[in-house]
């Protein structure tokens, strides 16, 4: 079972803060919403947003990146 809470987005930034891919996701889809709004889209653009990098979950993924921030 995959545990969402400690997935990743990327790398540590500058400022040492972990991304959580959870806060990711809903960040972009909460901003895409708003975007699309203008043209009225924004459900789907929601929802696209939520599932952009989706493949992230990867264990594969997960590995190259805490492999990543031992470097």
């Amino acid at each position: 079972m995959v545990d969402f809470s400690k997935l990743v987005a990327h790398t540590q930034g500058q400022d040492g803060k972990e991304d959580l891919l959870i806060d990711h996701l809903q960040g972009v889809a909460v901003m895409a919403r708003s975007f699309a709004e203008k043209f009225n889209c924004g459900p789907i653009a929601f929802w696209l947003g939520l599932l952009h990098d989706l493949g992230k979950i990867n264990p594969l993924f997960q590995s190259y990146l805490k492999a990543m921030e031992e470097n």
